[in-house]
């Protein structure tokens, strides 16, 4: 921590009365650049711009501390409710994580860091009603889940969310094709000329009076004995219709 803190000074880069270059300046330099470069790599794109014109890791961290490292009440209480009341809403798991993360870590500069099992606890309870069921399979674990499990737990359980949404989309259309087909088969029963008309008896092709039109039948048979009632018969019950040209019989019914 002498590179962060200044306690480690850098030596001049040249010796006294020489212009070759310190050995001790080149090693301390590659040092603070090593050092330089991880504390650029634990910072999102954001705060990176903010010290990006920074070239040690002494410059780079007192920037960030003045940035981020107030110990103001104020700001302790601001993140904190932040922390508390940030919700997943439409965000995905990793995106939700990396803000929970983000606010944690500024607690963290600020003085007050966020113990790793509270952070989980917060987490679980923010995540909305979507992952119930794996939070409450989280939360009945004997042994309290880790921040490293409980991230690989939801990320794996919002990619199987998201490919069982794809198989109902994909299965959408046959249902809709199913269904359509099903009224289709119900309406051609019920159109023009395929129900009972009221404009008379069905007759086939025969000529013949459809049997299920009893009321029709019994009524056409009333109206044909009334019209020969006048007309002889012969012993077999045959009513006799002669003309001219034809003689027919018909059965009286």
């Amino acid at each position: 921590m002498g590179y962060v803190d200044g306690s480690c000074v850098c030596p001049p880069m040249n010796l006294p009365g020489n212009t070759t270059v310190n050995l001790s300046y080149t090693t301390w330099m590659q040092h603070d650049q090593m050092i330089l470069s991880w504390i650029n790599g634990s910072l999102t794109a954001s705060v990176l711009s903010t010290v990006a014109s920074k070239h040690t890791s002494r410059a780079t961290w007192e920037a960030l501390e003045q940035r981020y490292a107030s110990s103001s009440q104020n700001r302790i209480l601001f993140l904190r409710n932040e922390l508390l009341q940030t919700k997943k809403g439409d965000l995905s798991i990793a995106d939700f994580l990396d803000k929970m993360n983000y606010i944690s870590d500024n607690l963290a500069l600020a003085g007050k860091p966020v113990e790793e099992d509270e952070l989980v606890q917060i987490i679980l309870n923010n995540l909305g009603p979507v992952f119930e069921m794996t939070v409450n399979a989280a939360q009945a674990r004997d042994s309290p889940i880790t921040y490293p499990t409980l991230e690989s737990l939801f990320l794996t359980t919002e990619r199987r969310m998201a490919e069982q949404t794809v198989q109902v989309i994909d299965t959408a259309p046959v249902n809709v094709y199913v269904a359509a087909r099903g009224r289709v088969g119900r309406l051609r029963g019920t159109g023009r000329g395929a129900g009972p008309s009221n404009r008379g008896p069905s007759v086939n092709q025969r000529g013949f009076v459809s049997r299920n039109n009893n009321a029709h039948r019994q009524q056409s048979a009333a109206s044909l004995r009334r019209s020969y009632s006048n007309q002889p018969s012969n012993s077999y019950g045959f009513i006799s219709n002669h003309t001219e040209s034809s003689a027919k019989w018909l059965l009286v019914t």
